[in-house]
């Protein structure tokens, strides 16, 4: 593919695409094909199991290079993984998927001798998981000489926060060991801080390199304080417990998250550290891996899969519970104490959909009387919508998060083990009579009676509402959901009577905005309001990301870190969300989607040609 398919660049956003798709190219891998397979596969019908499928595309390297393939081809999970990694999540290196890939590549490492000892894979991912974007890795490819020839392959790429590289840097002007000091000055050279993004190849020794961070932090203390030597994970784990909750605090605001003074006195009063720590120091290496290969698929699958949401709620689920123990259930209240914030983001995000779905039956005008009547009616209902946070087992504040894991010993064994067989019982029902609502992990859901939108807390917290994900892109995960939950309920029937004619009007005014074109034929109300959806949370996130006035929680307004290049990305993240949401039963949808403007401006390769009708329609 020529270069002249690409369009000239003028921000971050557009070099980092056109590196993507020149390395692609560099690859023998047409971008066009690449677009036409992502777009008509991104809601794929499963014919088999769902674990089969995820187990068989999901590699060891499926969370970073995708290379995976599947009779030949490479699967929709790539295809869509990628996508969503290269152009929405890679706005920071250090992000969750560079854990993520790392864990996934190095979770072969060979388990500990014993329970007192650990290999410098355990120690560093212990670290990586507890401090989040501290010591992070990701695969990479890199040209290796091999017969005469440059070969491509995979390689681990190393990443050292600006944090942890101050600390190190320090460490090395207090050493009077000559060795010491080389290895760190070794290990900063393949290293990267947040301000320089150029990343080294350390794939041929990147044990030797883990092994000399191990070495640095069991020799070294930080800072002034005498802490112990952590040379194990339980040590690691130990010395966790030690922390105090100012200086938490002081680590998370230096990361940036809109923590108030008031979560400072939860974490002194709540003994939230101690129970936290104690989950963690009993996670399994292997099982997080498995978890969040997991959740992983469960998040993309809101943008491109049509997965069953049922199975793969549950599989996550019980991956939870195996990784955190029976103390799973309360996981998102105690994540949501000291991140409180998520609540008011969606909060301000729920009420710009609101305004956006109400301009947009306002924005129609009725022909007759009886449209004008039940278009009226309908922006009536909207309006008064309300947004509910549910808690598990109706518990939503600290005192009585406290009250509960203070009157069960032992984190609450007894109460959790009886609750989790109660929920493993209904899932056991729910397998026998599909109908009912699945009882795990619910998704947002519109009750009709008290007219209220119910929102889980649990769709909020890590690693939903993760500090290290781009705020635009929460608001677009949780503005989706809810819009798309809402229009769903109206497409129902059930509450609103739209007459046929009505949202028809309301499909043609909306179809020809932002990412759905007219003309594309639809398959019933669902298909149109669907659309509607799409084009309602573009203009509440344009709303919110706009409107310049920064919430004192740092909720909403992100106007003064919208770069050209973030716009950029958002506009493709909803043409994203546009491929999943406007119709994936029909072949014509693809097509409108890859004429898109906003498709088009960023690749232009869509011609009318480059569809495979029969391809997408048969997929």
């Amino acid at each position: 593919m020529p270069r002249a398919l690409l369009r000239s660049c003028g921000t971050v956003a557009c070099h980092r695409y056109a590196s993507f798709f020149l390395g692609q190219l560099n690859r023998s891998v047409d971008p066009c094909d690449d677009l036409r397979a992502f777009s008509c596969a991104s809601r794929p019908k499963w014919r088999h199991s769902l674990k089969d499928e995820l187990v068989e595309n999901a590699s060891r390297a499926a969370l970073a290079n995708f290379a995976a393939t599947r009779h030949g081809k490479h699967s929709a999970v790539a295809k869509t993984s990628t996508f969503y990694r290269t152009c929405v999540s890679s706005k920071t290196p250090l992000d969750l998927q560079s854990l993520r890939a790392f864990l996934a590549d190095a979770a072969a490492d060979a388990e500990p001798a014993g329970p007192d000892s650990s290999t410098p894979f355990q120690v560093m991912s212990k670290m990586a998981a507890r401090y989040g974007n501290g010591i992070l890795f990701r695969l990479g490819t890199g040209f290796v000489p091999e017969s005469g020839s440059r070969i491509e392959r995979s390689a681990l790429v190393l990443g050292l926060n600006r944090d942890f590289r101050g600390w190190m840097q320090k460490v090395s002007h207090n050493t009077g060991n000559d060795s010491d000091l080389r290895n760190i000055k070794r290990v900063l050279s393949l290293s990267m801080s947040r301000d320089d993004f150029v990343w080294r190849n350390v794939s041929a020794d990147i044990m030797e390199v883990l092994q000399t961070l191990k070495d640095i932090w069991r020799s070294r203390t930080v800072g002034s304080s005498q802490a112990p030597a952590l040379t194990t994970v339980s040590e690691m784990g130990a010395g966790l417990l030690n922390i105090k909750p100012a200086i938490l605090f002081t680590q998370l605001q230096l990361r940036g998250a809109s923590y108030s003074k008031e979560h400072l006195v939860m974490l002194e009063q709540g003994g939230l550290l101690f129970f936290l720590d104690s989950v963690l120091e009993r996670v399994d290496q292997r099982q997080l891996v498995e978890y969040l290969i997991w959740e992983t698929a469960r998040q993309m699958s809101t943008f491109f899969l049509r997965t069953h949401a049922a199975r793969l709620e549950h599989a996550c689920y019980t991956r939870v519970v195996k990784l955190f123990g029976s103390a799973a259930v309360l996981m998102p209240v105690i994540w949501h104490q000291v991140s409180a914030e998520a609540v008011v983001s969606a909060e301000a995000t729920f009420a710009s959909v609101l305004k956006a779905s109400e301009d947009a039956v306002h924005a129609v005008e009725a022909r007759t009387i009886d449209e004008s009547r039940r278009l009226t009616a309908l922006g009536h209902r909207l309006r008064q919508v309300r947004l509910v946070i549910s808690y598990p087992e109706d518990v939503r504040e600290q005192q009585a998060l406290n009250e509960k894991l203070a009157h069960v010993p032992a984190m609450g064994d007894v109460f959790f083990d009886n609750f989790l067989t109660a929920l493993e019982s209904s899932w056991n029902h729910k397998k026998e009579r599909p109908a009912l609502p699945a009882p795990l992990r619910p998704r947002p859901r519109y009750d009709a009676l008290r007219n209220e939108l119910v929102l889980p807390i649990d769709f909020l917290v890590p690693p939903w509402f993760s500090l290290d994900s781009p705020p635009y892109t929460r608001l677009a995960t949780v503005g989706l959901s809810l819009s798309l939950t809402l229009w769903q309920a109206v497409s129902s029937r059930n509450v609103y009577d739209v007459g046929e004619s009505s949202w028809r009007f309301l499909s043609q005014l909306h179809g020809s905005k932002l990412t759905c074109l007219p003309g594309t034929e639809m398959n019933g109300l669902e298909d149109a309001f669907r659309r509607v959806a799409v084009v309602v949370v573009a203009n509440a996130l344009r709303q919110i990301l706009t409107s310049g006035n920064s919430s004192s929680n740092g909720s909403a307004g992100f106007s003064d870190r919208l770069t050209e290049d973030v716009r950029e990305d958002l506009e493709l993240l909803l043409v994203a969300c546009c491929v999943s949401t406007c119709g994936p039963r029909n072949h014509g949808i693809c097509a409108a989607v890859m004429k898109a403007p906003q498709f088009q401006y960023v690749f232009r390769c869509t011609q009318k040609e480059d569809v495979d009708r029969e391809k997408c329609s048969s997929r």
